[in-house]
């Protein structure tokens, strides 16, 4: 069995020495570079590799972030890394990271996960970061977050403290969305919202709201509806509420595409047309929304750009900066369904 000292004493060279060549800092600490090409070329005859983790412990900064997430529910999608919004966010992520020279791991969050899995992977030096989406993170994470001054990032999350964010403009943009609907004609209403804990789904359906108030529109309570950003129960809200025959609306506007497009779907199976008895308007703009018959008015969720400047932000605490709260500017996308 190889070691260090064992490797020093072959060569007549000191440990320290074979340690600081195998971690890459020979030419910092002066070593010659024959000795340093000595050292190399009897490791690869030896088949010697250094712990990892050994130098990783030792390293100041590990150049390693974590990505945590939480998989939605949104429609066909077998693997939760190919949902829409999580590729393209793990896409930016990716992006940004090879420009920095640095790699990032992925977990999947789950209620009930082993919290100290999340806290060492801080302490044993595997990531020097984490950003994550899709979820609201535990209050005790960030009271440990914050004792341990680790460097946080979150996608989509209410700005806090200690923890840097990254958000599209959900307000301003369901705010236009709604107020084009308007002009369109559409007065009667019904929200599809997206969950409880979700702050983009708020704030969209707080910007849908006060676009109707700015417009004198009326918007009684019982035609909100939490549909989850789920596809399957967006279309059975759909159907049970123009089932009868005395609820009345000519837009339903959603939080998300997905609902958007159970929307469409249950609006057929109805028996209404789409757009010509009733507009239907997402939120995310998918890439499934430009094809769907027909294609979707929504607003563009921009995540391949959350995931870059979520890690940027991420980078910047690291580096000793401040934690930052980014908007980023979107853009409405009018097309067939309103």
């Amino acid at each position: 069995m190889y070691s260090l000292d064992k490797i020093a004493k072959d060569l007549g060279v000191s440990k320290a020495t074979v340690s600081l060549i195998l971690s890459g800092k020979a030419e910092k600490s002066r070593i010659s570079s024959e000795t340093e090409e000595k050292v190399k070329n009897y490791c690869r005859k030896i088949n010697y590799l250094p712990n990892i983790h050994a130098q990783r412990m030792n390293q100041k900064l590990v150049k390693n972030i974590g990505v945590l997430l939480e998989p939605g529910e949104n429609i066909g999608e077998e693997s939760p890394l190919s949902e829409f919004n999580i590729a393209q966010i793990l896409g930016g992520i990716a992006i940004a990271s090879e420009k920095a020279g640095f790699g990032f791991s992925v977990r999947i969050y789950r209620e009930g996960i082993d919290d100290q899995e999340i806290f060492n992977s801080f302490r044993n030096k595997e990531i020097a970061g984490l950003i994550y989406y899709g979820f609201r993170i535990p209050e005790a994470w960030k009271r440990v977050f914050a004792a341990e001054n680790r460097h946080v990032a979150g996608i989509g999350i209410a700005p806090v403290s200690d923890i840097s964010s990254v958000n599209i403009d959900n307000f301003e943009m369901s705010y236009h969305l709604t107020e084009y609907l308007l002009k369109q004609g559409c007065c009667r209403f019904i929200y599809l919202g997206g969950t409880e804990s979700s702050y983009p789904g708020t704030e969209r359906y707080n910007g849908f709201k006060a676009a109707l108030q700015n417009n004198q529109i009326e918007f009684p309570d019982e035609n909100f509806f939490m549909g989850d950003f789920n596809e399957s129960k967006a279309n059975k809200i759909v159907k049970e509420f123009f089932s009868n025959k005395k609820n009345h609306a000519d837009a339903v506007v959603c939080a998300n595409d997905a609902m958007a497009i159970g929307a469409v779907l249950g609006l057929h199976e109805s028996g209404f047309k789409v757009p010509q008895d009733i507009a239907v308007a997402g939120g995310d703009n998918i890439s499934l929304g430009r094809y769907f018959s027909p294609a979707l008015t929504t607003f563009d969720n921009r995540p391949r750009l959350l995931g870059e400047k979520a890690f940027e932000t991420l980078m910047g605490s690291i580096n000793g900066g401040e934690y930052k709260h980014l908007i980023l500017k979107s853009e409405l996308i009018i097309r067939q369904s309103a």
